[in-house]
């Protein structure tokens, strides 16, 4: 996986999520040169100088690196939210998921099923399950494909209660770490492993809910 990493990107309050191009299932070495020197370009496409132009950053003060990572065959991935993004609610936990690579779920382009769970019992307050119909999944040669994914998977829910448990003590630890700043995870599931991908605070949180 080869992605970028700019002095900009995932601040307190501009989080410049998709600005950058990300390289997912690279093999060989001349590909991966080459994917290393397109996602530097990529610091410099119409599209993120008309985001920073937007933003008000000089695009002197913007500097990038590109990370080079080993690739996880997921099986689910996702995001957590360790406060609730879209009310402001600091006793939830939101969890969405769906099947294979989560570039999926994090550029929108599927429904995934969505949990909301208790901070303090880590127990599930609410689950929707989403439609999933695809997922995005590596080539056996180079790059990534999008799939169908099976009738009855859709109709499945994509993580168990201990794989939910697992994230939730996982994400409150993070949150720990960074000074219990409400955090915006990025994790998959890999042979029923857990792996953390990222973190960084929720852009433009609400101000939590006054308490009855």
């Amino acid at each position: 996986a080869v992605r970028s990493s700019a002095t900009a990107e995932d601040l307190p309050d501009l989080s410049f999520a998709g600005q950058q191009d990300t390289y997912l299932n690279v093999t060989g070495v001349e590909a991966l040169i080459g994917s290393v020197r397109n996602c530097w370009a990529s610091l410099w496409t119409a599209r993120a100088m008309s985001y920073r132009h937007q933003m008000e950053i000089g695009h002197g003060r913007i500097y990038m690196a590109v990370v080079i990572q080993r690739l996880l065959r997921a099986e689910v991935s996702g995001v957590l939210f360790t406060a609730n993004p879209a009310t402001g609610e600091r006793e939830e936990l939101i969890v969405n998921a769906s099947y294979g690579l989560g570039e999926i779920v994090v550029s929108g382009e599927v429904t995934p099923d969505a949990f909301v769970l208790d901070r303090a019992s880590l127990e599930r307050k609410e689950a929707l399950i989403g439609e999933k119909e695809r997922m995005v999944v590596a080539n056996s040669d180079q790059g990534t494909r999008t799939i169908a994914v099976e009738q009855t998977r859709r109709e499945q829910e994509s993580l168990s209660n201990s794989q939910l448990n697992a994230l939730a003590s996982l994400a409150l630890k993070v949150e720990k770490h960074f000074e219990g700043l409400p955090q915006d995870i990025e994790w998959l599931f890999a042979e029923d492993n857990l792996w953390l991908l990222q973190s960084r605070p929720i852009t433009h949180l609400p101000v939590a809910p006054l308490k009855h």
